[in-house]
């Protein structure tokens, strides 16, 4: 009966060593645990930090991407007309020896 009797209150030695260990275990890891929260914290800022600069730098590139096509277009605009300058300097040229004899005409008829 003394074995039962030396079993059960080593049994309960072992279980307060257990809750006293655990409980040290705990508050030693209490420091870290908060370290750690800190650093998730900080990162969840730097990503929504991030994803706000992204946002930003997508409609930058969807403006830069508008002026671009914006001058594409004024460019080959410019272009076009610069190529039918020619065909039009001809008709002009036509037409400014009609004016001339009309004037001259014009003036001796006067």
């Amino acid at each position: 009966m003394t074995i039962v009797y030396i079993s059960i209150a080593l049994v309960v030695c072992a279980l307060i060593y257990l809750g006293t260990s655990a409980i040290r275990t705990f508050k030693k890891a209490k420091p870290a645990l908060q370290d750690l929260q800190e650093t998730a914290n900080r990162i969840q800022k730097q990503t929504e930090g991030i994803q706000t600069e992204t946002t930003k730098l997508t409609a930058a590139q969807q403006k830069i991407m508008s002026d671009v096509e914006y001058k594409k277009q004024t460019v080959q605009t410019t272009i076009e007309i610069a190529k039918e300058t020619p065909e039009t300097l001809k008709g002009f040229k036509e037409f400014l020896p009609a004016k001339k004899n009309e004037r001259f005409t014009h003036k001796v008829r006067g």
